[in-house]
C-alpha cells in the first residue's frame, strides 16, 4: 500500500512537469509568433516614414491648378519623386494616393496628382524592380490601364492596392465624375 502512494506522487510530480514543458512550450511560440509579427511590420511598413517620403516628394512638387479647366504645370524630376529604388511599400503608397483622385471614398489619406509622365516613371520603376516586388504583375496591369488614359476600373484598382496594405477604412465605392474629381484636384492639390 506504501508503494502505490509513492507512485502515485511520481505519477502526478511527471504530470505536473509535463504542464510546465507545455506551458513553456507555449509561452515560446507565442514570444516567436510575436516576433514574426514584429519581423513582418517592420520590414513591411516604414520606420522612418519611409512611405511618406514618395508622397511629401509628389506635394512638394505639385503645382496649381489653373482656373477653368485642368492645365497642371509641373515642374519636377519624375526620377527623384519616385526613385529606382523604390520599396514595394512605397509603389503601393503612390498607387494609392494617385487613385484617390479618381475614386469615391469614405475616408482618403494623401493625394498625388496623376500625371503621364508620373505613371510612366512608376510603370519604369516597377519594371526595373519585377523580381524584387511580391505584386508587380499587380502594379504593371494597373499602370499599363492607366498610361493608356483608362482609369475605368480605378475603383478596382484602388482597392486592390487597399487590401495589400491591410485597409480597413476608406474602400473605394465608385469613380468620382469628372467635376468631382476637379474639385478634388482644386482641394487636396492646390
Amino acid at each position: 500500500m506504501l508503494t502505490k502512494g509513492v507512485e502515485n506522487v511520481e505519477t502526478k510530480k511527471a504530470f505536473k512537469l509535463n504542464k510546465i514543458q507545455i506551458a513553456a512550450i507555449s509561452t515560446g511560440l507565442v514570444i516567436m509568433a510575436g516576433f514574426g509579427v514584429f519581423s513582418y511590420w517592420t520590414n513591411a511598413t516604414p520606420s522612418n516614414g519611409g512611405s511618406d517620403r514618395v508622397l511629401k516628394q509628389a506635394e512638394e512638387a505639385e503645382a496649381s491648378v489653373e482656373d477653368g479647366g485642368l492645365e497642371i504645370q509641373i515642374d519636377e524630376n519624375v526620377e527623384q519623386v519616385f526613385p529606382s529604388d523604390l520599396k514595394e511599400f512605397e509603389v503601393q503608397s503612390a498607387i494609392h494616393h494617385m487613385s484617390h483622385q479618381k475614386v469615391e471614398a469614405e475616408k482618403k489619406w494623401g493625394a498625388i496628382l496623376i500625371t503621364e509622365e508620373r505613371i510612366k516613371r512608376l510603370y519604369d520603376v516597377v519594371v526595373a524592380n519585377e523580381n524584387e516586388y511580391k505584386y508587380a504583375n499587380t502594379y504593371i496591369k494597373i499602370l499599363e490601364r492607366w498610361l493608356e488614359g483608362d482609369f475605368s476600373q480605378a475603383v478596382s484598382d484602388h482597392n486592390t492596392i487597399w487590401e495589400l496594405q491591410d485597409g480597413n477604412v476608406g474602400k473605394a465605392t465608385g469613380l468620382l465624375s469628372m467635376k468631382e474629381e476637379e474639385k478634388f484636384i482644386e482641394k487636396y492639390m492646390k
